[in-house]
């Protein structure tokens, strides 16, 4: 069984043993804001969203897919949550189209984000400071923890920026490197846009790259009806 708060623990430990960690979130225009709803993508949300409850008691008896986006998006929008009730809203276009498109069973899915914190500033969708190479890795390193901890058996890699992060620190991803390769490229050749990975920072998993679905033009059946083949 996965619990949410045990996984806070972790990354709390985590964030005492990294020397400078202040400026290493300071420098990229970022908080370091975590468990702050109970309904909404991990770490700012428990990332449970069936029978979604207060971060402490949520769980998932086992997860099947984890989900990870880019990043929660900016202080302003968190703060919006909260007075909402402490949850995210499903009629977020990001939440509602993973929910409506890929029918993913909620009891067995995970939902977080490769980046952590929020936006000092900028917009949910640009940034206002360039991340700095410090805060990807250390970022990077937790994504590994979270999931030898969650241990999915898919992973669903939300749009060109997660992508790029993985093939930037792992050579498993090398297929992916390049800012210029597009969706239709990747879904035009063979299976590129799934990794198969067996090792020992990332055990046995199948990475699979997904349309961003904020945008619900990108989110076309096509490649979705891909990727259904393959997590069901």
């Amino acid at each position: 069984m996965m619990k949410p708060i045990e996984l806070i623990e972790q990354y709390e430990n985590f964030c005492k043993e990294t020397n400078d960690l202040g400026k290493i979130f300071e420098n990229s225009g970022i908080e370091n804001k975590y468990k702050k709803l109970d309904f909404g993508f991990f770490p700012l949300g428990s990332g449970v969203f069936e029978n979604p409850t207060d971060f402490q008691n949520a769980k998932l008896k086992k997860c099947k897919v984890m989900v990870v986006g880019n990043d929660f998006g900016t202080k302003k929008y968190l703060v919006g949550c909260i007075e909402k009730g402490r949850r995210e809203s499903d009629k977020n276009p990001t939440i509602r189209n993973l929910k409506e498109k890929l029918g993913l069973d909620l009891s067995e899915t995970f939902f977080t984000n490769l980046h952590l914190g929020v936006r000092k500033d900028g917009t949910n969708t640009k940034r206002a400071t360039p991340l700095t190479d410090k805060y990807k890795q250390f970022c990077f390193e937790f994504l590994v923890k979270q999931i030898k901890l969650v241990n999915p058996k898919f992973i669903l890699c939300l749009g060109h920026e997660v992508r790029l992060a993985l093939a930037e620190y792992s050579d498993n991803f090398t297929c992916w490197k390049g800012k210029s390769l597009t969706l239709k490229k990747l879904f035009a050749t063979a299976n590129a846009f799934q990794i198969g990975v067996n090792d020992n920072k990332f055990g046995n998993r199948i990475f699979l790259i997904v349309p961003h679905p904020c945008d619900s033009r990108n989110f076309m059946d096509g490649y979705i009806n891909r990727i259904l083949a393959i997590i069901k």
